[in-house]
C-alpha cells in the first residue's frame, strides 16, 4: 500500500480486529492491484498464521 502501513497499524487505526483488516485489505488488493505491490503475499502469509493459531 502506498502509506506502508502494517496490518497491526491499520486494525488499530480503524477499530478493526486483524482478521477483519486482512479480509478488507485482501478486497482493496483485488480491486486496486496496481496499488497493492506484494500486500496479497503479505495477507495471505497473515491468514495463513491465523489459522494456525486459530484465531478469527
Amino acid at each position: 500500500m502506498a502509506a506502508d502501513a502494517s496490518l497491526r497499524e491499520i486494525a488499530t487505526a480503524m477499530g478493526w480486529s486483524y482478521a477483519h483488516a486482512a479480509q478488507m485489505l485482501e478486497i482493496y488488493a483485488a480491486l486496486l492491484p496496481e496499488k497493492t505491490d506484494d500486500l496479497a503475499a503479505k495477507i495471505e502469509r497473515y491468514m495463513n498464521e491465523a489459522v494456525k493459531r486459530g484465531v478469527k
